[in-house]
């Protein structure tokens, strides 16, 4: 039984609670603090998940741009080049 386990027995019982009832809600305080910590660290879990697959959106985004940017780049200079054949006839 550990440090914490032991102070809330010993609290229960400065309340008159049998020592029997005191071991029995500190153990299910404890599977309660267990439960709660199994679906945190599920909880964490499915957030790095998540965060790996933002990561890989936000790298096929950046590429996606850069090739945008190219194909704007190119067609102003198409644009530029046509209007100055055009104005110089």
């Amino acid at each position: 039984m550990s440090t914490l386990d032991t102070e809330v027995v010993e609290a229960f019982q400065s309340l008159g609670v049998s020592s029997d009832l005191a071991m029995r809600a500190a153990a299910t305080l404890y599977n309660r603090e267990g439960d709660r910590l199994r679906d945190t660290n599920a909880s964490i879990a499915d957030l790095k998940n998540d965060m790996g697959e933002i990561r890989q959106d936000v790298a096929s985004l950046k590429t996606d741009s850069t090739l945008l940017k190219w194909m704007v780049g190119f067609a102003l200079i198409i644009l530029v080049t046509l209007l100055g054949k055009a104005l110089i006839k």
